[in-house]
């Protein structure tokens, strides 16, 4: 990759602004794009984070119109993100957003796409959903929306590859309300081989590209456990890996909770993952013939030799009373652990309606080096409309994200 130099525009000079701010910690260089003050709280929390990864080094411009610029960069102190910034007409804030990214590759169409390289593309995805879609009568809807948006020219001045795929994925989950269906660019491809590896298919882990930095950007454990003051057990679910470094992590996290009075399983910033990994997390709550009556299909998929190594585990925490945080950011194989815990009315759920991401995804080649990621099967009977799909888990005791986990504080102490 060349040297970065940051484009000689308008929303350039915001970027340039923005990162000597995050990474000199004063805000005078944003004071004009922010007059009114309304962005200072959420500044405050980025330069946070930026403390917290010891800044941010510019790396490779995503794409750029006018308005908007998105920035691959490097924290200094830990892994990938893409730097989101927005102005107005008038050169003020409308955006400023951290995700969690990946190490970007250059790639030829990033900057040179033609409109006939873009129906190629779109014509590709139309063919995945038209034959691979898990509803297929929706899926061929799909495609001929998708293709009526191609006709109507909504996608000809878009000459950046990374722009592009943005847009379709924006469009392709209005269209749907399927919030797994995603076009990957191929200066992603990286994010191709860490989701998906050399499964197929695997549940969906799309919501990466939600998160808003209002976090360290930082990839932590995958769980974590701690004890809170009276006794109560607090496990946090970032995703749902299955593999033996993170099923031996499992069983050690709830055995330091396991003497505890409550469990709280925090899934609120919980970014889906492996069907196996969440069957794995339930046995410890459920008996044997509560989860094979209860959820046939989930128990097909649990390792036949998980019994004998939950035994101990779950006599002690199968009678326990069970709390399951929420938010509007719970998603796939997350929402299934919630689904499954409160379709058997084993514990509460205290929170937000999850996002309501219910199928399970592939992702498959497109023209150019890009990807799409692909809703292709369900556990459930998705024409019926069973599931979760499109609606999300209702929580037990609705409130907002932030105070999850102090009203289940309350309601533990209220019984």
């Amino acid at each position: 990759m060349t040297q970065f130099a940051f484009p000689d525009s308008r929303i350039g000079a915001f970027a340039a602004a923005w990162f000597a701010s995050m990474n000199t910690g004063s805000d005078s260089a944003l004071f004009a794009y922010d007059p009114d003050g309304e962005w200072r709280d959420h500044l405050a929390l980025l330069k946070g984070l930026s403390t917290r990864v010891e800044g941010f080094t510019p790396v490779l411009v995503s794409y750029e119109t006018d308005d908007f610029i998105s920035i691959y960069s490097r924290e200094h102190a830990g892994g990938w993100v893409q730097v989101n910034l927005g102005l107005d007409h008038d050169s003020r804030i409308t955006s400023l957003g951290v995700r969690k990214s990946v190490e970007p590759v250059d790639y030829p169409l990033r900057t040179a796409l033609t409109f006939d390289e873009t129906r190629q593309i779109v014509e590709g995805i139309g063919r995945q959903l038209s034959t691979g879609y898990v509803v297929p009568r929706q899926g061929a809807t799909y495609a001929a929306a998708l293709r009526g948006l191609l006709d109507s020219r909504t996608y000809r001045d878009i000459r950046q590859g990374d722009q592009l795929a943005d847009a379709l994925t924006r469009d392709l989950v209005a269209l749907t309300h399927d919030k797994h269906l995603q076009v990957i660019p191929p200066s992603r491809i990286k994010e191709v081989a860490a989701r998906f590896g050399a499964s197929s298919p695997t549940d969906g882990r799309a919501t990466d590209d939600g998160a808003t930095g209002h976090g360290s950007a930082v990839d932590g454990p995958v769980i974590e456990s701690r004890v809170l003051e009276g006794n109560v057990g607090l496990i946090t679910v970032q995703r749902f890996v299955d593999d033996a470094a993170t099923v031996a992590r499992t069983r050690d996290a709830l055995s330091q909770v396991s003497g505890t009075r409550a469990v709280i399983i925090d899934l609120r910033a919980s970014g889906g993952g492996d069907a196996a990994a969440v069957a794995d997390l339930l046995l410890y709550f459920f008996t044997d013939a509560t989860l094979d009556a209860s959820f046939p299909a989930l128990s097909r998929i649990r390792r036949s030799e998980a019994a004998d190594t939950h035994e101990p585990l779950r006599r002690r925490l199968a009678d326990s009373r069970l709390y399951v945080l929420t938010s509007s950011r719970t998603i796939s194989a997350a929402e299934a652990f919630a689904y499954h815990v409160k379709q058997a009315r084993r514990g509460t759920l205290v929170g937000e309606q999850t996002a309501g991401a219910g199928y399970r995804v592939d992702v498959f080649e497109l023209p150019f080096g890009f990807r799409f990621v692909n809703s292709i099967a369900s556990d459930f009977d998705a024409d019926g409309g069973e599931g979760w799909q499109g609606r999300g888990v209702a929580p037990d005791v609705r409130t907002t994200r932030a105070d999850a986990l102090t009203r289940a504080l309350s309601h533990l102490a209220a019984r």
